[in-house]
């Protein structure tokens, strides 16, 4: 399969698993083979953990909107939810630093070309998966304080609910 292009038709895509045309083995040696260029664009396992800690993070973080949405009628539901939106915080911030260290490395920063180096930057996603890993943060906050203002509101909840509280606000009672 040495057919590159021929003088009708240009080239359009290159078979990358090409052969060497003399020993009939993969050429490992030359960067800039096809070969070289599928060793370039392997699936690492820090990719594979960044994906399964998003992942993980995104169920999470359904699980603690299905969850906040009942702990507003019971209030022991709240802690839970708070601790899983404190689980998809750490989630979220360990995918984001497990990338970060694992892109800045000078193995995967930059790519040899056929024409020269080239340094491979974070983009937009990466910026906007830090957004998200800091309002986790800061949904984590809202719901400590929801959390301690709702068990602390349930000890007042009782005594209005009591009989003897009840005897003392009634309207045949305002005249004793």
């Amino acid at each position: 399969m040495q057919r590159y292009a021929t003088i009708t038709e240009p080239l359009h895509c290159v078979y990358k698993f090409d052969y060497d045309k003399y020993s009939g083995t993969f050429d490992l040696e030359d960067d800039n083979s096809p070969v070289g260029e599928v060793n370039r664009h392997k699936f690492y396992g820090w990719h594979t953990a960044t994906l399964i800690l998003l992942g993980l993070a995104l169920l999470t973080s359904f699980v603690s909107i299905c969850l906040g949405m009942c702990s507003c009628c019971y209030g022991s539901l709240s802690l839970v939810f708070t601790a899983i939106t404190l689980l998809t915080t750490f989630l979220s911030a360990v995918a984001e630093g497990i990338f970060f260290f694992y892109s800045h490395r000078a193995d995967n920063r930059f790519i040899k070309g056929i024409v020269g180096t080239y340094e491979q930057r974070v983009g937009l996603a990466f910026f906007l998966q830090m957004a998200a890993a800091f309002f986790h943060f800061l949904s984590f906050l809202v719901a400590m304080v929801s959390t301690y203002f709702s068990f602390a509101s349930s000890k007042d909840s009782q005594e209005n609910y009591s009989l003897q509280r009840s005897s003392r606000t009634n309207v045949t009672n305002i005249g004793r």
